[in-house]
């Protein structure tokens, strides 16, 4: 195809105002809200509107993002460096009651079973008495 085709092409262009239908899905609530708010106009011509004012809003909200400040007040700052000061004590806390719960574990089993071999009868009663009388 040569350029002077696509510049004195026959056939036409396809049209940017021609309605193509779009079918979307609704909650009841919500085409309610559409239908009182479009009182006069039609659903169709209505939520054309709503779309065309959110397809320029975007330019609009980046405008007002760009424009408002980036840093934060000096009170909210210290607020969040004494805040991060406090979790970072509060997570070592943590860890130390876990070192802590863990010895603490080991050492009860540890004296659990001394204890067992404390009570438990000598090897000569063992002999004497059948099992059931261990404990008389």
């Amino acid at each position: 195809m040569s350029t002077t085709e696509g510049i004195f092409s026959t056939k036409s262009a396809p049209d940017l105002h021609q309605k193509i239908p779009l079918t979307i899905r609704l909650e009841k609530w919500l085409l309610e809200k559409l239908e009182t708010a479009a009182e006069q106009k039609t659903k169709n011509e209505y939520i054309t509107d709503i779309l065309i004012a959110h397809l320029d809003a975007p330019q609009q909200h980046q405008e007002r993002t760009t424009s408002a400040p980036t840093t934060a007040p000096p009170e909210i700052l210290k607020e969040l460096e004494l805040k991060d000061e406090i979790i970072k004590v509060l997570e070592g806390r943590v860890k130390d009651l876990q070192f802590q719960n863990g010895f603490l574990i080991q050492d009860h089993t540890r004296i659990s079973g001394q204890l067992d071999r404390l009570l438990m009868p000598a090897p000569e009663e063992i002999i004497k008495k059948n099992w059931w009388q261990f404990w008389k």
